[in-house]
């Protein structure tokens, strides 16, 4: 289902690492009450790293780093029953029982994951250490689906963001410039369109099923 993003020839592969799944703690976070999306990512692989570069451009650069299953267990079933907690969730400060586990980082300073109380709806959130959370409004496999086409270019979840976040406007078109350095064909009304309609899927889904 989710497939490892090929780089084009100009970009420079900093470092990959790919390891195969634990099924006894793939069997651990079937029990979890994770969306089925979460739990078929980590049957397609455990950890996987990539981190590139534009040759000669430092300031392009991209990294796709899937946290382990084995990590994504410690860090949850036991911290299920903390005290509630305030999270500030775009904009808007809302009390959560339980904790954010980073699925991807983007970046060294971002990532993209879950809260513990929002897994049976795989719905993803995106977070720059240090500020606030933003919903995503897409599960993983949509996630999956918008990476192939910014090859995990740093900080790329902000696009998704522009058009109700005014803190991310600004950055706009430097973030399309860069990722059509790395993707040429790359059109930013193209692409949220496909987002808006991956946005359609995955609302219509969980109202047919039991998600939130």
């Amino acid at each position: 289902m989710y497939h490892v993003i090929d780089l084009p020839t100009k970009a420079k592969l900093l470092g990959k690492l790919v390891e195969k799944t634990n099924l006894e703690l793939v069997s651990v976070l079937e029990k979890t009450n994770l969306s089925d999306d979460l739990v078929n990512l980590y049957r397609t692989f455990n950890k996987f790293q990539i981190r590139w570069v534009i040759e000669g451009d430092l300031e392009t650069t991209g990294e796709v780093r899937i946290t382990s299953a084995q990590d994504f267990v410690s860090q949850s079933g036991i911290q299920l029953d903390t005290p509630q907690i305030s999270w500030f969730i775009d904009g808007k400060e809302i009390s959560l029982k339980g904790v954010f586990i980073p699925l991807d980082y983007n970046d060294e300073q971002s990532c993209v994951g879950v809260f513990t109380e929002y897994w049976d709806s795989g719905k993803l959130f995106y977070y720059e250490f240090g500020s606030t959370f933003y919903s995503l409004n897409i599960g993983v496999r949509a996630y999956f689906q918008l990476l192939k086409y910014t090859y995990g270019t740093s900080y790329w979840p902000r696009i998704l963001l522009t058009e109700k976040e005014a803190i991310f406007k600004n950055s706009l078109s430097d973030l399309i410039l860069q990722i059509t350095e790395i993707n040429p064909i790359f059109k930013f009304d193209e692409f949220m369109k496909l987002y808006y309609s991956l946005v359609e899927v995955d609302l219509e889904s969980n109202q047919d099923g039991n998600g939130r």
